[in-house]
Formats: structure tokens, sequence, C-alpha cells
């Protein structure tokens, strides 16, 4: 099996004959997340879905076909410096590559045991902030709508950047490797998911 990996911006894809890749390629992942960085001027959510569906509808035109595509996401927590703490939407400017990515129990904690200001949006990702801290996260409500994508498009699977991020000791109290688990769960479920969201 031969998997070719594609960068998240259509620009980048200029390059790519896919008439001529499609017929030796099984598989094209897609890193269709970190449209949130740290080398950007502004905060921004990781995997917002409508990045992900424009992405996404770019291959299709040059491929002309969903079925082999794999979308990427992340099970890690993106996490930014901003530069003013009274300014903290999406769009609020950040102190570039002061950022970076922790493991989902760590940002489980941090937001649990502090006053952050939680703001969940189901079509992007979610944020938290505090200070000049900003988090990017997912939830169930924010992966069951780029499960729904996935699914509706006949698109081949996701797959999970970070494994190692997942919380692999249930110390977020939503059990083993929960997001693992809500993707399995969202993608392949019949009859209803028995996952248990995480609050």
């Amino acid at each position: 099996m031969i998997l070719l990996s594609l960068p998240p911006y259509p620009d980048a894809l200029k390059g790519f004959n896919f008439s001529a890749l499609e017929p030796i390629v099984d598989f094209f992942p897609i890193y269709s997340f970190n449209y949130g960085f740290h080398s950007l001027p502004v905060v921004k959510q990781n995997s917002p879905l409508f990045d992900q569906k424009h992405i996404v509808e770019s291959i299709v035109a040059k491929q002309g076909s969903y079925s082999k595509l794999i979308i990427g996401v992340s099970s890690d927590i993106e996490y930014f410096v901003l530069s003013d703490k009274k300014n903290n939407k999406v769009g609020a400017p950040q102190k570039m590559w002061k950022g970076g990515w922790m493991p989902l129990a760590e940002g489980c904690k941090r937001i649990r045991n502090g006053s952050y200001l939680i703001v969940r949006d189901p079509y992007a990702s979610n944020y938290a902030t505090l200070n000049t801290e900003w988090f990017s996260f997912e939830d169930y409500a924010s992966m069951e709508r780029k499960a729904d994508f996935v699914k509706r498009n006949n698109i081949a699977g996701m797959w999970i950047k970070y494994a190692v991020c997942d919380d692999y000791n249930g110390d977020c109290g939503c059990g083993i490797r929960p997001f693992t688990r809500m993707v399995a769960e969202l993608l392949r479920a019949e009859g209803g998911c028995t996952y248990v969201p995480c609050p």
C-alpha cells in the first residue's frame, strides 16, 4: 500500500499531478490541521472544519474523487501566548513561536483547575483562555461535525496526529485513550455511540 501525504494549503498543491499519481497511490492522508500555528501573527483554531472542507474540495477539484482521501485530526492541545490578555478572541495577536502543544491529559488538568473562559464551536474547534494562555482543542461536538463530513462525502477515513498525546492513563476521567475511541465510535458506531463525552 502506498500513502502520499498532502499539505493543508491549496497553493502547496500546484505541483501535484493527480492524474499521474492516483493510479499508483492507494490513499492520500491530508495534514488538515495546524491552521492555527505558532508562526502566525494571530491565534486561530487548530483544525476548523471550514478550512478542512476547503482543502478537501481543492484536492477533489484536481483528483476527482473523495474515496482516496484520509482527513487528519489532532489529539493534542495546541497552545498559544497572547500579546494582550484582554484581546483573547479568535484572530487576536499572539507572540509568535512562544506556543507549542501539550498532551490531552495536561491540557485537561489545566482547564479544569483554572478559571478559564471556554468557548465551544462545533463548526471549528474549541478554545480556552486565561490571562495570556490560549488553548485550541477538540471535543465530542466538534469531532462529530468532522466525522459527519467524512461519512457524507464517502471519504476513506481519518488519521490521528500525535497518538502519544491521547490520554492513555485516563487522567481526564473519560477512560483510556478517549480521543481515539471517540473518533472510532463516531466513524464506525451503528445505532448510536457508547462513548461518554468528556466534560
